[in-house]
Parts: structure tokens; C-alpha cells; sequence
């Protein structure tokens, strides 16, 4: 929404469009983790050397799913703009460039969140939320006044981090 104040509206255009093409990726962690959610408590619960083991499987898959989505958002796009949206969004290619190492943070941020759920250190993960969203806010005023729209992106992806 405050994009929408510092961005002319060609640019917020091409910007929404970007983010709804990396965030059509985010399911596959959302699915990894429920999935596997109540096998990591159980295991959380009898045995920390299966916990350990079953971690670091869906912690490997994170990274194989995340970096796959990446590559494939960076080869299709180009595709989409010249043949979905017939060149409309020029720069959409360069936004999802700049907003693509959001992809990799957010299936990690994704599964640090459950993983505090489960080591019952919800307050955390609260907090982790709240300086996420604070430093977006701050990186958005400051990059977007030298960059513009891929200054938002940027922001947010270095907002996950």
C-alpha cells in the first residue's frame, strides 16, 4: 500500500504483477512444511537424532524447491512479458531480477517460523515478523527515492534476510 504512494502507477503496475509471479512459488513451501509438520513434532518429541535427521531432509528439500522456483520464475519470465503481456511490462523482467532472492528467504523464513513453533519460541518468531515488516518499511522509503520500483524490490528482498 505505501508502494502505492511512492511509485507512479505504471511502475506499481509492473511491480504488482512481478510479485504475483514470485509469490505464485511460495505454496511449495507452505505444502513441504504441512506436510511434514507433524512427523518433525513427533520426532521433536521421542528421538533429537531423528528430529535432527528429518530437519535437515526437509531443510535440503526447502533449498532444492526454492532454488528450482527461482531459476524457473527467471527463465519464464522474459517468456511472460514478451508473450502474456505483449511487451506491456518492460521492465517486469528487471523487478523480478531484483525480487528473486526473496524466494530463497521466504521458503527459509517459512520454516524458521515452524521451527520455532516447535521448540516453542513463538515470541520469536513474532519478533522476526515485526523487524521483517519495520525494515521493509525503512528500505522502501530510502531505495525507492533512488531506484523506484526496483528499489521496492530490492527492499523486500533484503527485508528476509
Amino acid at each position: 500500500m505505501m508502494i502505492g504512494y511512492l511509485l507512479p502507477p505504471e511502475e506499481l503496475s509492473s511491480y504488482s504483477v512481478a510479485v504475483k509471479i514470485i509469490e505464485s512459488t511460495f505454496f511449495l513451501a507452505q505444502i513441504t512444511l504441512t506436510i511434514a509438520m507433524p512427523k518433525l513434532v513427533s520426532s521433536r518429541l521421542s528421538s533429537m537424532k531423528d528430529y535432527a535427521k528429518l530437519t535437515k531432509k526437509v531443510v535440503k528439500e526447502l533449498a532444492i524447491y526454492a532454488v528450482i522456483s527461482m531459476i524457473s520464475i527467471l527463465i519464464i519470465s522474459k517468456y511472460i512479458v514478451m508473450n502474456v503481456f505483449y511487451g506491456k511490462f518492460d521492465n517486469l523482467f528487471e523487478i523480478v531480477l531484483f525480487y528473486c532472492p526473496a524466494i530463497v528467504l521466504v521458503y527459509f523464513r517459512v520454516y524458521l517460523t515452524r521451527f520455532l513453533q516447535i521448540e516453542d519460541l513463538v515470541k520469536f518468531s513474532l519478533i522476526l515478523h515485526i523487524v521483517t515488516a519495520l525494515s521493509n518499511v525503512i528500505l522502501n522509503l530510502v531505495l525507492i527515492k533512488y531506484m523506484g520500483v526496483l528499489g521496492a524490490a530490492l527492499a523486500t528482498s533484503i527485508s528476509y534476510i
